[in-house]
């Protein structure tokens, strides 16, 4: 037969387990918005992503032999900031910076090709700031971004408390039931005994 208080540890376990599971999650998507804060290859304002020219396919024309100074917000409230990584496509070179500090920069001469994922450090919880001057030197240009990271495990605290206090009441539950089968065979005659005075 099966313990039911190891039963009942078992499901409450679980559901905390299943209450805190890490989801990952798409942070800045490819295609996704930029602002163009200045460089000499598009004007101010705000453009789709993949930028290009006729060599690529793209949402925004961007010039051959040109600049680009690109700027994207992102919330990483509720990420685990060790899970966020980042991936580049450009032709021909860029700097990365994340809240004003340099973490990345690339001098490339191929055509354009998603980066290996590579942390995002110098990210902080809550809003920062992605820097990005893309530079072309001719021929086919091209640049999109795409971040993602894992919800932060951690659970929130009424959950905790439901899930604690739903175990508890089920353990002392499970415990009346074993105190009470305990007296009522403590209460019963043995068979064959008689208890009548003689």
């Amino acid at each position: 037969m099966e313990n039911p208080i190891r039963s009942l540890l078992l499901g409450v376990a679980s559901l905390a387990l299943f209450a805190t599971a890490a989801r990952a999650g798409t942070i800045l998507a490819a295609n996704s918005t930029w602002t163009v804060t200045g460089g000499n290859g598009l004007a101010a304002g705000t453009y789709q992503a993949p930028f290009g020219n006729a060599t690529y396919s793209y949402t925004t024309y961007w010039p051959a032999n040109t600049t680009l100074d690109l700027q994207a917000v992102i919330d990483l409230t509720g990420y685990d900031l060790s899970t966020v990584e980042y991936s580049i496509a450009i032709d021909n070179d860029y700097t990365l910076s994340v809240n004003g500090n340099q973490i990345g920069s690339l001098v490339h001469n191929g055509l354009a090709s998603w980066g290996p994922w590579t942390a995002l450090t110098d990210a902080t919880s809550g809003l920062n700031t992605i820097d990005v001057v893309a530079i072309d030197r001719g021929g086919g240009t091209f640049f999109d971004m795409q971040i993602i990271g894992d919800l932060a495990p951690v659970p929130d605290g009424e959950a905790t408390v439901a899930l604690l206090g739903a175990g508890l009441i089920g353990l002392l539950a499970l415990r009346r039931k074993f105190v009470l089968a305990r007296l009522t065979r403590e209460a019963r005659p043995e068979r064959g005994c008689s208890h009548a005075p003689a």
